[in-house]
């Protein structure tokens, strides 16, 4: 019962916005700035400095090592802290509380993955270089380099939990992606992304 119960504890932190804690650090307007349907993956590396996208990328690497520690203290299934950061992580992309405006989850992931194998995380850096190469394009190649997760099996032993979480984690994040850059889509069409964005000026 206690695993099972990990599972939702799991899903409860990874939907947490990180806007909730941040935003006793930073002004409203800085963390407005900070949305998913306004912010791409490109402007994350670009404002990497910048302390709102900063600490918005260590909460949620936070969050994932977090979970994975809990599940870890249950020690309940062998396969209960992967199983509870696939949780965090689909919880955080389909978000009950943000809907399709909460990013992809990819540092959530490897938060937790470094808690379970830093080897993955080595390997998901070499992904990223390759299709970085092989796409020029940030989202695809974040999205993409979730292929470490299963890929990295190689190195480890007994891992065939690992592989099929991995592959559930890969499917997760591509199908995100697409819902996500088709409501983003609908969202440029109607311009919602000029409401409560201190950034956009309305011509006169």
């Amino acid at each position: 019962m206690i695993n099972y119960l990990m599972l939702v504890v799991g899903a409860l932190i990874g939907m947490m916005p990180s806007e909730w804690v941040l935003k006793r650090f930073f002004l409203e307007r800085d963390l407005n700035y900070v949305r998913s349907d306004g912010v791409s993956p490109a402007d994350m590396v670009y404002n990497v400095k910048s302390p709102p996208f900063a600490f918005m990328i260590l909460m949620d690497a936070f969050k994932g090592v977090l979970v994975v520690l809990l599940a870890q203290w249950i020690d309940g299934w062998t396969m209960l802290p992967w199983l509870s950061l696939f949780s965090a992580a689909l919880a955080h992309n389909f978000n009950l509380i943000k809907g399709l405006r909460n990013g992809i989850g990819i540092m959530l992931i490897l938060g937790g993955i470094s808690v379970l194998s830093p080897i993955i995380v080595g390997v998901y850096v070499l992904f990223l270089f390759v299709f970085n190469f092989i796409f020029k394009d940030y989202e695809t190649m974040l999205v993409l380099s979730t292929f470490a997760i299963p890929a990295s099996a190689i190195f480890i032993f007994d891992t065939l939990y690992q592989i099929v979480i991995g592959l559930m984690i890969l499917i997760m994040t591509v199908t995100y992606s697409t819902a996500h850059n088709r409501a983003m889509a609908q969202r440029l069409f109607k311009k919602e992304y000029i409401k409560n964005n201190p950034f956009y000026k309305i011509k006169e």
